[in-house]
């Protein structure tokens, strides 16, 4: 539980510790491994994946919410945004 946060969190604190000495992340890379299998070994990934996996695991170990439950957006006719924003989109108007 939260060990892609924890992972983070304590990587940041040595990266920013008074006196900080140069650090090797291989703790946060082992948990980050555990959570997603390709990086577990050496080789190259793009860097754009790395990150939605790590966003993906910071969503997963942070969020807090079990059951959302669904609730229907109330009927927006008749409504101001509506009122402005349909004749815009008709006429194919995108930005004022």
């Amino acid at each position: 539980m939260h060990l892609v946060a924890l992972a983070f969190g304590e990587l940041l604190r040595r990266l920013w510790a008074p006196n900080a000495r140069p650090v090797a992340p291989t703790i946060f890379k082992l948990k980050l491994a555990n959570f997603a299998p390709q990086f577990s070994g050496y080789n190259q990934h793009d860097s754009q994946e790395l990150l939605a996996f790590l966003l993906d695991g910071f969503h997963e170990d942070l969020n807090r919410v079990k059951f959302k439950p669904y609730i229907e957006a109330k009927d927006v006719e008749g409504s101001v945004p509506v009122k402005i924003g349909l004749p815009r989109l008709q006429q194919g108007v995108c930005y004022p």
